[in-house]
Formats: C-alpha cells, structure tokens, sequence
C-alpha cells in the first residue's frame, strides 16, 4: 500500500508520536511493547522526512521564510508606528531594510528552487519557455 502525505502532515504525525512516546515514558512496564512501537514507527518516518523530495523541502522552507517575515514585519511596523522618535514616514524603510537579510535569504532559496526544477535562477517562466525576451 502506497499513502502519500504532505509534509505538514508527516510533521503533525512525528509530533504526535513524540508526544505518546513521552506519555509511555513516564508509564509502568505494561506499556513497554506499545513504547517499542511508537519508536520504531518514529524512527521510520523521522527518516522518510530526511529523505524528502528536495524540490517540496524548499518549497516549504520558502513558505516559513515567508511567514517570518510577514510576522516580523508586522511586528516591527507596530513597535515603530508607537515610537515617537521615528519619522512615521520612514517605517516602510525602516522595515524593509531591517528585514533585507530573511529577503535575501528568501530569494537565494528561490533560486536554489528554480535550479532544482531547471529554471534559470534570473528568468521567469515566460522567459525560460521563450515567450519573453
């Protein structure tokens, strides 16, 4: 049988078994052969994780970089926007430059990923398939 899952569900699959694993623990020794189970189970997909498709593993680090970074922002904007020593004008700058190096990073994964999929790092989709010049 083949069952395919995402990454956010294997994750919520290892987090799950870390957490019965940690209520067996502190358990007596009747519950030692389901403990036994649980690890082996954990161990495997712990492994099938590590082994994850390169291309879905930077998509996901793409998504987490941008989901910090939107959290950041927001975050920054409303420290700035009540701080009466900041020019109110300038927090959009503030912002972009303080979060220059996770939109770097961003895109170095997005090229990374575009590599992976034998896309030219600096040419969109149209440019690649010769649309656009």
């Amino acid at each position: 049988m083949k069952i395919e899952v995402t990454s956010e569900e294997l994750q919520l699959i290892l987090d799950s078994l870390d957490y019965r694993e940690n209520f067996y623990a502190h358990s007596g020794a009747e519950v030692l052969p389901e403990l036994n189970a649980v690890n082996d189970l954990y161990n495997r997909l712990s492994e099938l994780q590590e082994s994850q498709d390169p291309v879905q593993e930077l998509r996901q680090r793409i998504k987490c970089l941008d989901e910090d970074i939107l959290v950041q922002a927001a975050e920054r904007r409303a420290e700035l926007r009540n701080d009466p020593t900041v020019d109110q004008s300038r927090v959009g700058d503030l912002i972009r430059m303080e979060l220059a190096g996770l939109r770097a990073e961003r895109e170095r994964l997005h090229n990374e990923l575009h590599q992976e999929q034998g896309l030219a790092a600096g040419l969109g989709l149209e440019q690649e398939i010769g649309l656009e010049r």
